[in-house]
């Protein structure tokens, strides 16, 4: 029988910054990690790692398209990237505070992927950020819904949480939508990614 699940979405600080979510466009750092993700195994070259910013080099050896995630111990999501087909490499940098992390390979893009968990020490990196409020949003199996009368001010920071009460498993991005110059209707603009949880 299918159980509604409740997890932590994403923090997202709207109309500012990427708060959490993909951090493979960010320049690469002088620490960087070699991971190997095979069908069953999502190897690192080390699972002790200095504060600071850290560059994940992930090379695909599964049979099946890949990605990778960098994790905090509560499930939030710090960076990730997509798309990895069998036997390419792709990188992620991310700012790591002292704590511990997980990585998380899919292959395949489903589920909750196979994890290995990691440890960062030292001074220095990016603290988790600090939400002012929560919205919870509800999915059931083809729809979504936000609470009534819910909104956002510019420069605020959420945490959104989900509730799957569908009989499938859901993803769910928060983007932050720009209206492009000279056209009227807003769901033509371009949509810039805030927050990128993958939750089940």
């Amino acid at each position: 029988m299918h159980q509604p699940l409740v997890r932590r979405a994403c923090i997202a600080a709207v109309g500012i910054a990427l708060v959490t979510g993909s951090a493979a466009c960010a320049k690469k750092s002088d620490n960087t990690v070699a991971v190997t993700g095979t069908n069953d195994a999502c190897t690192p070259a080390s699972t002790s790692l200095q504060a600071g910013k850290v560059t994940f080099e992930f090379t695909n050896k599964a049979d099946k398209v890949s990605e990778l995630y960098v994790l905090r111990a509560d499930n939030s999501v710090v960076g990730e990237v997509e798309n990895v087909t069998t036997g390419t490499k792709r990188s992620l940098t991310a700012d790591l505070s002292a704590g511990t992390y997980f990585l998380a390979c899919k292959p395949g893009q489903e589920g909750d992927g196979i994890r290995t968990e990691f440890e960062v020490t030292g001074g220095g990196g990016a603290a988790a950020p600090v939400a002012d409020r929560t919205i919870a949003v509800g999915a059931t199996t083809y729809a979504f819904a936000l609470p009534a009368g819910a909104s956002i001010t510019k420069g605020e920071t959420i945490t959104f949480t989900m509730k799957n009460d569908g009989a499938i498993e859901h993803e769910m991005e928060v983007f932050l939508r720009r209206r492009s110059a000279g056209r009227d209707r807003p769901d033509q603009g371009r949509r810039d990614r805030v927050g990128d949880p993958h939750l089940r």
